[in-house]
């Protein structure tokens, strides 16, 4: 798509069309499939696998009506929401989005079964089939877009997209039927099931709320800088979700299931000390990575995205959105494990209070830092506010009594010796990049054999 169209208005459509119902699958649905994995675990436990069936069925029924009705709601208030959220958008790329939005929504219809679907599936056990799945999407919009891109052009990625979703809820649906459970929805109201979920669901969405919100406002923000920033924003943003996605669908798909089975179990001892380790883990994991993409993300940009209608120019301005959005990785991976923790804990209050400070942090700072460098600010904002939410939430956990000042004390360390090593290399000073890896490296040992001691006692 980048070297189709380039950082043009067709993108900037194309992007702005995704905002509203890409925001409510994250709000309404992954939320859904977050709160069904304990839930049937629960019940296939505490009842049987034909009461969890019942608890599928209804769930999906639920699903399927809510969004449909939503579905219809968006595509009715289509022309008042897309020149919001395009507030600087004319008419003429107003109406591109219209157009993508149709093929939109019937995507964001079939999302919620596929979570669904999803997550049944990582509570079987069952990673490998649903992940590969979800590849059918860009497949199929990528040989849409080479068939017939020439004839209709970005619609092209739209449609491909809804044939590709449609084939992965078909895939879903088959390896579920392998193992006797069905997405079919059932039709009647199971209150002892439904009340399983229901509270801790809706606390779940109003989290989701204030944590996704940051991408429409964003958006937004971009929308009222030059043409081709939404474009620029989201392009450079796929990078940075592309490897957060990865880390954050490893951290959900297991360790959901794993604190969930402590919790199951009123292991309350071993499940704290489990998150003392892989917040361990994630930190030191991260940090690398993190190092590694910073170095290589204009690298990457234009080896991926030079040519044809993606100039050099544009090349620059996506690498520094990806430099300055890639630093939140650790940041994202600590708070992604945290958040997994208090879900499988019951616990959920405080995630929506963190989420919600984070999303005015980010505000704040998108009009501090897109004043000053543009587009690439608002990917700064979103670290820097993500980098505050996470530290609030490991106090919070901290006042619960499940994780130790000893851990918040190396894992502080360990973020403000990466954020010293990114500033070194971004003003070129090599030898402090050594000094702050070395430091790094100790603490980290330091740290490593603390817990083994503690663990060992």
């Amino acid at each position: 798509m980048a070297r189709w169209f380039g950082l043009s208005n067709e993108l900037d459509s194309f992007f702005i069309a995704f905002i509203i119902p890409m925001f409510l699958v994250a709000v309404l649905c992954n939320p859904m499939g977050t709160v069904i994995i304990p839930a049937f675990l629960s019940v296939s436990k505490k009842y049987s696998r034909t009461a969890a069936q019942e608890l599928i069925s209804q769930v999906s029924m639920i699903t399927l009506i809510s969004l449909a009705i939503i579905s219809i709601i968006l595509y009715l208030l289509d022309p008042i929401l897309l020149p919001v959220f395009g507030w600087n958008f004319p008419p003429e790329k107003i109406q591109q989005s219209s157009r993508i939005m149709v093929w939109v929504l019937p995507i964001f219809l079939f999302s919620g079964l596929v979570i669904l679907g999803n997550s049944v599936l990582n509570a079987l056990g069952k990673f490998t089939i649903p992940s590969l799945a979800q590849a059918s999407v860009p497949i199929v919009a990528i040989l849409a877009l080479m068939i017939v891109g020439h004839q209709i052009g970005i619609l092209a990625v739209a449609i491909g997209m809804f044939v590709g979703q449609l084939i992965n809820l078909l895939i879903v649906g088959l390896c579920l039927k392998k193992n006797d459970i069905s997405l079919l929805p059932k039709w009647g109201m199971n209150h002892k099931y439904i009340n399983l979920i229901s509270s801790q669901y809706f606390q779940l969405v109003i989290s989701a709320f204030f944590i996704s919100a940051v991408f429409p406002v964003n958006n937004m923000m971009a929308a009222s800088l030059s043409s081709g920033s939404v474009a620029a924003f989201n392009l450079g943003n796929k990078f940075v979700l592309f490897v957060t996605g990865v880390i954050g669908t490893g951290i959900a798909t297991v360790m959901l299931p794993h604190f969930s089975s402590f919790i199951a179990r009123s292991n309350l001892l071993d499940a704290r000390r489990e998150l003392s380790f892989f917040l361990f883990l994630t930190t030191v994991l991260s940090i690398p990575l993190s190092i590694l993409f910073y170095l290589v993300s204009e690298q990457f940009v234009r080896t991926a995205f030079l040519g044809n209608a993606f100039s050099n120019n544009d090349v620059r301005v996506v690498a520094k959105v990806v430099e300055f959005g890639i630093i939140q990785l650790p940041f994202f991976s600590c708070n992604m494990l945290l958040l997994k923790f208090a879900t499988a804990n019951r616990n959920v209050n405080w995630i929506m209070i963190t989420s919600m400070l984070g999303l005015f942090m980010n505000v704040i700072m998108n009009f501090l830092f897109m004043k000053y460098i543009g587009v690439a600010g608002i990917s700064l904002a979103s670290t820097l506010s993500l980098m505050m939410a996470t530290i609030l939430f490991i106090i919070v956990i901290h006042k619960s009594g499940d994780i130790y000042w000893v851990d918040i004390a190396m894992i502080t360390l360990n973020w403000m010796l990466f954020l010293t090593v990114i500033l070194c290399f971004h003003y070129h000073s090599f030898s402090g990049v050594i000094i702050s890896l070395l430091a790094l490296l100790f603490i980290s040992l330091g740290h490593l054999k603390v817990f083994f001691r503690f663990s060992g006692a």
